[in-house]
């Protein structure tokens, strides 16, 4: 669905909801992502997914015919949320490293405008420290049920998807909306985690909190403008 709108621009009122309407994919850009992320999924996700299986077994995650408690699904998921927020802030934090930066991170900053499908677009060294470990360390300390990790994979997958999407939908908001991710590609040094919550601590979204006030302005000027110009329609009207 995103990639269809990022190549057509079609529907047009799906597509202005585009982010960064100034800075459009191109269509080398697009089979060049394609061809690193089907490299990414065939030649370092299947392989390492066996591997994983070994290592959630390992770690406790268990199949049972028996459901788990709804209470314990949220419970699980959340501790999964704050783990991969703490690895996967500072595992993106030390990436941008100069030492890490060059060599490996680099790739995924190709697009300084994310694309859905770019979330993958990554050094295979990238993708499996800071976002497949991230990913299952949480799984792996709880020692989950299956079913657990199979939703928390479906969660995590659909959140990064949309985290990259590059379109501010309204119905995306929340732990969901692709803004505060957008903006860490589009300046590079701001927004390093996916919950905002050590970024809030550490003060690395300095740049994000001025972005959204400078938008706040603008939508209050714009407000402003259209009230102003009501009230002189009346007036002439009334006159």
């Amino acid at each position: 669905f995103y990639l269809f709108l990022d190549i057509t621009k079609l529907p047009h009122f799906l597509y202005r909801y585009k982010i960064q309407k100034s800075r459009q994919v191109t269509r080398q850009e697009i089979e060049k992502c394609v061809k690193r992320v089907l490299f990414n999924q065939f030649l370092v996700v299947l392989p390492f997914s066996f591997l994983q299986h070994f290592i959630l077994l390992w770690a406790g995650v268990h199949y049972s015919s028996e459901l788990p408690k709804p209470t314990t699904v949220v419970i699980h998921l959340i501790v999964y949320l704050l783990v991969e927020e703490f690895f996967f802030y500072w595992s993106h934090r030390a990436l941008h490293m100069p030492m890490f930066y060059s060599r490996i991170h680099k790739i995924h900053h190709e697009f300084t405008a994310p694309i859905s499908i770019a979330s993958e677009y990554a050094h295979p060294i990238e993708l499996l420290i800071s976002n497949i470990f991230p990913l299952i360390l949480g799984p792996a300390i709880m020692g989950s049920h299956i079913f657990i990790f199979w939703l928390w994979m479906v969660l995590a997958v659909t959140g990064t998807c949309n985290h990259h999407c590059g379109y501010k939908f309204p119905w995306l908001f929340g732990l969901s909306s692709p803004e505060f991710h957008d903006f860490h590609h589009f300046s590079f040094n701001s927004n390093f985690g996916l919950l905002g919550i050590l970024d809030n601590f550490h003060i690395t979204n300095v740049g994000f909190s001025a972005y959204k006030a400078r938008i706040l302005q603008r939508n209050k000027c714009t407000i402003e403008e259209k009230e102003t110009l009501q009230n002189s329609k009346s007036a002439v009207c009334s006159s």
